[in-house]
């Protein structure tokens, strides 16, 4: 019943052999997504804990995606969603969730999951619904592009590391050398952070009053401890602190008066934010300081131009991905 509305994620990714023809989301009567009911002896206790655990213990809850196929016309086709149910005896169940992210953005995931989770407390009965549970708009021929984006965009689906790229099993392959974990900041500690921070940026900066959100103060001091973190376990010299670390995160630009999307739009209205330091500042004893200003510049100009830089997104992250570089993305953040 949800995915009647949410139908690009039973679609599929279809890339033509060659140009002309451009590579577009296809969705035919009858196509369905993977959906696997599956059955776990692993600790849930231990999986829902915040204490840190080795990443490959969630890969066997994570669906990998049907292989792709090949058309008779020669067309490649990728599935846009698969779903794993993972069931824990006498403990709980998971649900994972695997995407690709040219069908949709978080925030349309998210919209997804809310409307199945609904759903299904309303025992499929539509009408029974709460009216601010809102349809997704697919109105594609809303979005306005004033800098040629979309073709410059699918040029790049062209470029040989966008067409290498295979989608099935990319979660596997990656961190699993690594361990992963919570740190829960209390909303004391937070605006008892935001009010120090607040106050040093004053003393530094008199012509000019700055938003210090919860997002910015959380951002700057993870970032700050992950770089004095590096910098603890690696011999660094000199040119190492003229370096330029970089962190990335994400912003939401439905609802901005430039796009006029609704807050339902389905589909990728997202825009990056790049702040780059270098190591030497981000160490430094007022490190933190310089960061939290970094960030909220950032999010000053985003609300000046969403799209400043565009054009230009996908080789700033093609850059970023080369070896030896500091970057650390903020993903998933429920306000964007």
């Amino acid at each position: 019943l949800t995915l009647q509305h949410f139908f690009p994620f039973s679609s599929n990714l279809i890339v033509p052999p060659q140009q002309p023809h451009l590579s577009h989301i296809r969705y035919l009567d009858g196509d369905s997504l993977s959906f696997t009911v599956a059955e776990s002896t692993a600790d849930f206790t231990l999986l829902t804990s915040d204490s840190p655990q080795d990443v490959p213990n969630w890969h066997p809850l994570v669906p990998a995606f049907p292989t792709p196929r090949v058309d008779q016309d020669g067309a490649r086709v990728f599935p846009l969603m698969a779903i794993q149910v993972t069931i824990f005896p006498k403990s709980g169940f998971t649900i994972c969730l695997t995407f690709n992210h040219l069908a949709s953005d978080g925030k349309s995931l998210h919209h997804f999951i809310k409307f199945w989770a609904s759903l299904c407390k309303a025992k499929g009965n539509m009408a029974s619904l709460q009216t601010s549970l809102s349809l997704p708009s697919h109105e594609r021929d809303k979005v306005k592009d004033p800098k040629g984006l979309k073709l410059i965009y699918f040029q790049e689906l062209e470029h040989p590391e966008s067409r290498n790229m295979e989608f099935a099993g990319l979660v596997r392959e990656v961190s699993s050398n690594k361990v992963r974990f919570t740190v829960a900041l209390s909303r004391e500690q937070v605006e008892k952070f935001k009010k120090w921070v607040s106050l040093k940026c004053a003393s530094y900066t008199s012509d000019e009053t700055l938003h210090i959100s919860t997002f910015v103060v959380t951002c700057s001091l993870i970032w700050v401890c992950m770089i004095r973190l590096e910098e603890s376990k690696g011999n660094y010299v000199a040119q190492d602190y003229a370096e330029f670390c970089h962190l990335v995160f994400l912003a939401d630009c439905r609802g901005r008066p430039e796009f006029s999307l609704p807050s339902t739009y389905f589909g990728n209205c997202l825009t990056t934010c790049f702040v780059a330091m270098k190591r030497s500042e981000i160490v430094g004893e007022n490190g933190i300081i310089g960061v939290a200003k970094a960030i909220e510049r950032q999010i000053r100009d985003l609300k000046s131009d969403a799209l400043r830089n565009a054009e230009r997104l996908m080789s700033y992250y093609r850059e970023l991905g080369k070896p030896g570089k500091s970057v650390l993305v903020v993903a998933g953040s429920p306000k964007l």
